[in-house]
């Protein structure tokens, strides 16, 4: 054990800082075995650090940093256009609780690994959180008897409830509940609903939406059991033609995937950079018929990747970021380790070797349920990726598994007097959407998820 030794981390000062830091704020690295290293960063609460919660934040990928939920969500200071500095955040949740922010796996952000390490996994990105987290309280152990929660957008939506599973089973860790946000908690269902999704939102046009219905679905086609996955099942080449098809969609009318109603894709189509620094999907908007009826063809359409099709990641501040982080001053402060060159907000190689073992979460979130923890399950509406169409859906799975069905507990809530989303709630469980909010919420939309969040950890959703 370490009574002092996470002081050895403390930050005195972070370059092109607003202002003097309001708590202390801490990095470094946690050991995690076989030269692993997890980069973390810690802003201790402004209010009462002994007493208030910790908060595990997480971001997903796989391979993109938490450290982008740090300064462009909800930690004390956010990112300045430009990347030219650091300016004070108003609705940062260290005002409520202590919040830790891990990069991980291995790989991600400035956290460093072997070459095994490349090849990661559900299961293995569990096991090394789990480790990363017993380092933590072994820095830090006056944070052990503290609240802990789990929070984390995407596909830490995989990550949270493994770990949780695990540190229920195996730690003494005072794990009272996570909340997951626009979380890719059950593949099949995030999957379909977008073309729903697309639909509802004219991203795909009625006649477009009947296209993949007729071949996708057969005899479920008017039904909401469609899961465009009936012709090809073993290959699912209809759900990735669909898939597609609303991305070449969202492409082509300049919709900005992570929010459908900010116009940044139009801002920044044109931008080399943009096209330098975007995500590449397959779209053969012609072949799609011939493909239907033809699997063979189907997947030699599916396996040309790139060809044409790019869609910009840079509408959330992460270009920034990365500026700012790469500053050698700033990596100096940090205490970076050497051997990573550049610090990227994605690690597009990490995320596509990743293997996705759980299609669905449902299970683990029932069983953390039943164990006594508070589950919150929140969605910005804009967001067409893990869409809240799913999202509610997954939802009301996990509700009706646990017995409850009494729909009447759905209900808005306000801000200001103003109607900003709904809420339902069962004992243990809630969800909620955030109206003006895309797939980063606390960017979108930092006042509510601030205001969210806080009830949340004080078990209180009367918000006003």
């Amino acid at each position: 054990m370490c009574s002092s030794c996470g002081e050895d981390d403390l930050i005195s000062n972070l370059p092109s800082v607003e202002k003097e830091f309001k708590t202390k704020i801490y990095s470094g690295y946690l050991d995690v075995g076989y030269r692993s290293k997890l980069f973390y960063m810690l802003a201790e609460s402004e209010n009462n650090p002994e007493k208030d919660p910790l908060i595990l934040w997480l971001n997903g990928g796989p391979g993109c940093s938490s450290l982008a939920g740090m300064f462009i969500e909800n930690g004390p200071y956010k990112v300045r256009e430009g990347g030219s500095g650091l300016i004070s955040n108003q609705y940062s949740w260290t005002k409520f609780a202590s919040m830790l922010y891990l990069e991980s796996p291995a790989y991600t952000g400035f956290s460093v690994g072997n070459f095994r390490d490349l090849l990661s996994s559900d299961d293995l990105t569990t096991e090394k959180n789990l480790i990363a987290l017993e380092k933590f309280f072994q820095k830090f152990p006056r944070f052990r008897q503290n609240d802990f929660y789990i929070t984390g957008i995407s596909y830490a939506g995989v990550y949270i409830p493994l770990l949780s599973t695990r540190l229920i089973k195996e730690t003494d860790v005072k794990l009272m509940g996570y909340a997951i946000g626009n979380g890719y908690i059950d593949q099949r269902i995030i999957e379909r609903t977008i073309i729903d999704y697309a639909h509802q939102e004219n991203i795909l046009t009625r006649s477009e939406y009947e296209q993949l219905k007729t071949p996708c679905c057969e005899k479920f086609r008017d039904s909401p059991l469609c899961r465009y996955l009936q012709r090809f099942i073993f290959g699912g080449i209809c759900s990735k033609i669909a898939f597609s098809r609303v991305l070449f969609r969202a492409w082509m009318k300049n919709v900005n995937i992570y929010n459908i109603h900010d116009n940044c894709a139009r801002r920044r189509r044109s931008s080399s950079s943009d096209r330098r620094n975007s995500i590449s999907y397959t779209a053969s908007m012609e072949s799609f018929q011939a493909s239907t009826t033809d699997s063979s063809q189907a997947s030699r359409n599916t396996e040309s990747v790139g060809q044409g099709l790019k869609l910009p990641i840079n509408c959330v501040g992460r270009k920034d970021l990365e500026t700012y982080l790469n500053r050698d001053d700033v990596r100096v402060a940090l205490r970076a380790d050497s051997s990573v060159s550049k610090w990227s907000a994605c690690n597009s190689f990490l995320g596509a070797a990743h293997r996705n073992q759980y299609k669905t979460l449902r299970p683990e979130i029932i069983s953390s349920i039943e164990a006594g923890k508070r589950v919150l399950l929140y969605s910005g509406v804009n967001d067409l990726l893990c869409n809240y169409i799913g999202n509610e859906q997954i939802f009301e799975k996990i509700s009706q598994s646990m017995g409850f069905n009494n729909a009447s507990r759905k209900y808005a809530w306000t801000y200001l007097g103003h109607e900003v989303g709904q809420i339902q709630k069962y004992p243990r469980l809630a969800s909620a959407t955030i109206l003006g909010a895309g797939h980063y919420s606390g960017r979108d939309r930092p006042e509510l998820c601030f205001k969210l969040m806080s009830s949340f950890i004080q078990n209180d959703f009367q918000i006003d």
